[in-house]
Parts: structure tokens; sequence; C-alpha cells
């Protein structure tokens, strides 16, 4: 199981811990100190996917057109009001002509 720098472990090696080609002290000390038991193991499932995916796929329900309009407001508010803020500022000269404009047309 030892593997040295001449005789290196291949990148599948179960023994080869921290994946630098040696199974040496280092992968030992690794093994020691990450002991699993019945209660920490890993448990492997297999669930089929195509199952999984054809039961959302049905227990989806669609949309009605009120709830998705409640779900938009926010958006429409948000655009609103960061086009009302990009407008470009009006100087005071270009204000003072359109007030004059708009008292002679009277």
């Amino acid at each position: 199981f030892q593997h040295s720098a001449v005789d290196r472990a291949l990148i599948d090696d179960p023994y080869d811990y921290n994946r630098d080609g040696l199974v040496d002290a280092t992968d030992q000390i690794i093994a020691r100190n990450n002991q699993t038991n019945p209660l920490t193991m890993l448990r492997l499932i297999t669930a089929s996917a195509q199952d999984v995916a054809t039961k959302q796929t049905t227990e989806l329900e669609p949309l009605s057109p009120k709830i998705l309009a409640a779900d938009l407001d926010w958006l429409y508010e948000f655009e609103r009001m960061s086009t009302k803020n990009n407008r470009p500022k009006r100087s005071s000269v270009e204000e003072a002509v359109d007030l004059l404009i708009a008292t002679e047309s009277i």
C-alpha cells in the first residue's frame, strides 16, 4: 500500500486521501483522524431522475394571471421610479425659457 516518489499512487488509489500521489504517513494520519462508524458513515442513495422529473411536472399548477401580476407589481414600481430619477435635469435657464414660452402663448 505504500507508494513513494518513485512508485507513485494512481489517481484513483483509495488510500491516497490527500491525492498527492504518495501513500505515506500523512494519509495514515488522515485515516486515523477521520474514522467512521454506522452513525457517521455516508449513506448513498440512488434516485430515479425520470420519476422525480415526471412527478414535479405533474404537481405544478399553472400560474394564475392575478398572482403573476401581483408578483410583478414591484418591478413596475421600480422601473417607474428609476426612469423618473434618470430624467435629465434641466437648468434654471431652460426652466425660465419654458416659463416665458408658456406665458407668451396665453
